[in-house]
């Protein structure tokens, strides 16, 4: 699962803890982060969920959204 994130910390943490909680074997699940460099805490909260974060530094977020759909 590949979520790109701005400053996005409060979205975030309600989002990991539905993931978190589905009726799914934990070990199928990997959830990438691919952050824009956020201000807050959005980073901090995506490790404390166990996530992958990669930083996004073509500086847009066509190439986020690139990078997921490759992924696909």
């Amino acid at each position: 699962m590949v979520i790109l994130t701005k400053n996005n910390k409060d979205t975030l943490e309600k989002c990991l803890n539905s993931i978190q909680n589905l009726d799914y074997p934990k070990d199928k699940i990997e959830i990438i982060i691919v952050d824009g460099y956020s201000t807050d805490n959005t980073v901090e909260i995506a490790k404390k969920y166990g996530c992958k974060v990669i930083f996004e530094d073509k500086g847009t977020i066509s190439y986020a959204r690139d990078l997921e759909l490759g992924m696909q």
